[in-house]
């Protein structure tokens, strides 16, 4: 197989778990800004609650395009030099146990767990 095809597959994992963490965020800097600014403690409507989950559906699906499309291009570029290195697959691996450990960590450390 060729390089330009492994990166975005061997990286396609983390990404989408990249991308799932940027845009839980970004629907929680969304609904912060809502929060202060606009509706504040009064009911919000039902339009505020669909505008911050097309947000957050928004940025994942950038984000992930973002980052598989860059696994394309840098693989595209890695062909001339041998293919797919070992060090990028460990890397991949490593990143695929290291995000979620990162959200347990967090989540244990503020009391949701355990």
């Amino acid at each position: 197989m060729k390089a330009r095809f492994s990166y975005p597959l061997i990286f396609f994992l983390p990404s989408a778990m990249a991308a799932v963490i940027g845009s839980v965020f970004a629907g929680g800097v969304g609904a912060g800004i809502l929060w202060l600014f606009v509706h504040g403690d009064n009911p919000w409507p039902e339009t505020a609650e669909t505008v911050v989950m097309a947000l957050v559906v928004v940025v994942a699906a950038v984000i992930l395009a973002a980052l598989v499309s860059t696994a394309y291009a840098y693989g595209k570029r890695r062909e001339s030099n041998g293919g797919v290195s070992g060090w990028h697959v460990a890397l991949a691996m490593g990143l695929s146990v290291a995000l979620p450990a990162i959200v347990l960590l967090h989540q244990w450390r503020i009391g949701n767990i355990g």
